[in-house]
């Protein structure tokens, strides 16, 4: 309007046109307030709307963050499960020398098994050795006698 840009109602000479510039200014106002208002409706709903858009990322990055933490947390108590179950490198030596001597007690046991002869190869010798006696007696006993 174009009484505004040129200094307002000072300008405006008699009573009729001032009420006319004001009923003009009211109509204008209540046109413009209408808008305003719809204006305003719309921007507080996309306000509103991306509020609750900030509200379901914020709950969506918390899940994820959530579900990271109990993997890091499962992860940290196997790694503590390993550390109590699992015997240090020290009590790995210590086991290894023990196991390693009862192996050399081993294998000196089956070299001397070996080494020796078993009962029945005694026994298949000390009944040769008796027949050997024997025959030998007797060879002794028929060369004096006859």
């Amino acid at each position: 309007m174009f009484i505004f840009k040129e200094g307002g109602l000072n300008k405006i000479s008699t009573v009729e046109e001032r009420l006319a510039t004001l009923e003009a200014m009211a109509c204008f106002y209540k046109s413009q307030k209408g808008e305003c208002e719809t204006k305003i409706d719309l921007l507080f709903k996309n306000v509103q709307t991306q509020i609750q858009s900030l509200k379901e990322a914020t709950d969506l990055a918390r899940e994820g963050i959530d579900f990271r933490l109990a993997q890091m947390n499962e992860f940290r108590n196997a790694l503590k499960d390993q550390s109590t179950t699992f015997f240090t490198k020290a009590e790995h030596i210590l086991f290894m020398d023990k196991v390693n001597s009862d192996i050399r007690e081993l294998r000196e046991s089956r070299a001397k098994l070996e080494g020796k002869a078993d009962q029945t190869q005694l026994n298949i010798s000390l009944i040769i050795g008796v027949l050997g006696l024997v025959l030998g007696a007797v060879s002794i006993l028929h060369s004096i006698l006859g």
